[in-house]
């Protein structure tokens, strides 16, 4: 059974007859197909809290006549969520091939559907190979979205020279040089892709991460000045989000600790609570949808990471009023004006600590940040702004042309 796709679409190459159904086929006006990060599925969406997040622009830009197409690494399970996607199409494996055997021959299983698209984008760099591989074979335009550089990550993890940084580099360089745009989530990244990669500015655009304002908002009856401070971060738990150094900051100070998420650090992290002394809760991973209420309990949140694309969590925070602490690295300070929206702090346990410290001592500047950093995200990564971002770069690729009444939907 897990042989009969492969033979029936090789037969389709050997014999051209591939080349003579795209020439007979029309595309739709606009027709996106999003192709997930590789070994990514819709079910990972759900189980991780992100597919109400991740799916709603895309159900917006149904709104506007555009085409969506979902192409997953995930099994026949996808299928599922349908009835959540009305309209999308979902392409998966549903052939129940192995992993490696699906990601190999993707673009010629999912050829019939693909023929049809007018732009492919990429969600991450990880399984842009499969979308640059289908852009060639079907002739169509590609957009190489990437919210982080693997090659940032790579030198974080194995430093400047090592052989997974080349690797990235070379994987990244040659997907940026292909691609018709690409698309960042921040400046900091658009100048290291120019410049490492030589790619003209026109052809990398930002257009950040969003948040729903309506979702993400101040809850009015929040009750203030309880005790102890309670600090809120959310992310996985890996060495990335340098979460033991945030731990070792909170070592005899009066706070309580929640914790969003869940990853290979779970129990490191559990046994340094307990050495420590710290009140924690480890409230596993939630909701999207969820975050807002547990946002709203808190007083501060903090994200201490050693590296960071856009982080989402962090903008999130800032939507709901929170006075916010993030580490001094690229993609955060360029959120975090220090000392207007936020706090800019070290990577250190004591530079995080002296950070805690002086919020938990100033409860107006705590009040001040909140509300600034309420106003910034409105002004800069609310959904309406982002979503006119992600319109006007459709429209430069496929020559549409959404009305302007359309958009003042938004």
């Amino acid at each position: 059974q897990s042989r009969s796709p492969l033979t029936f679409w090789r037969k389709i190459v050997s014999g051209n007859q591939i080349i003579l159904r795209i020439a007979d086929l029309k595309p739709t006006p606009l027709h996106l197909a999003l192709f997930f990060t590789g070994g990514m599925s819709l079910k990972t969406w759900n189980d991780t809290g992100l597919f109400d997040r991740e799916v709603l622009p895309y159900r917006l830009l149904q709104s506007y006549g555009i085409k969506v197409t979902f192409v997953t690494y995930g099994d026949t399970r996808d299928l599922v969520y349908s009835d959540k996607l009305p309209g999308i199409k979902i392409l998966c494996n549903q052939w129940g091939l192995p992993p490696h055997v699906y990601r190999r021959w993707l673009p010629v299983l999912h050829a019939p559907h693909l023929v049809h698209a007018t732009i492919l984008k990429t969600h991450q760099v990880p399984g842009a190979d499969r979308a640059l591989w289908s852009a060639r074979l079907f002739n169509k335009k590609i957009v190489a979205r990437c919210g982080y550089l693997i090659s940032e990550i790579a030198r974080q993890a194995s430093g400047i020279a090592s052989p997974e940084v080349m690797a990235a580099r070379k994987k990244e360089g040659k997907l940026f040089s292909s691609a018709d745009l690409t698309v960042v989530t921040t400046g900091a990244m658009q100048q290291i892709i120019c410049e490492r990669y030589q790619i003209p500015e026109k052809n990398v655009i930002v257009i950040p991460n969003y948040v729903d304002i309506d979702l993400f908002k101040p809850d009015c009856n929040k009750t203030k000045n309880h005790s102890p401070i309670r600090i809120c971060t959310i992310g996985r738990f890996n060495k990335v989000k340098n979460l033991l150094a945030l731990l070792d900051a909170l070592k005899d100070l009066d706070i309580e600790l929640l914790l969003i998420g869940d990853g290979e650090m779970r129990d490191e992290l559990t046994e340094k609570v307990k050495v420590n002394q710290i009140r924690a809760q480890f409230l596993g991973t939630k909701p999207n949808s969820e975050l807002p209420c547990f946002l709203n309990q808190s007083d501060i949140y903090i994200q201490p990471s050693l590296i960071e694309g856009h982080p989402k969590t962090l903008i999130e925070a800032m939507a709901c009023g929170l006075p916010v602490i993030g580490s001094n690295v690229a993609g955060t300070r360029e959120i975090i004006k220090d000392r207007q929206n936020g706090l800019l702090c070290g990577t250190s346990s004591n530079e995080i600590r002296a950070a805690i410290t002086e919020l938990m001592t100033n409860p107006g500047l705590m009040e001040q940040m909140g509300n600034q950093a309420r106003e910034y995200v409105k002004s800069n990564f609310s959904l309406d702004i982002v979503l006119e971002k992600e319109l006007s770069m459709l429209e430069r690729l496929s020559g549409a042309d959404f009305p302007s009444q359309a958009r003042r939907r938004l």
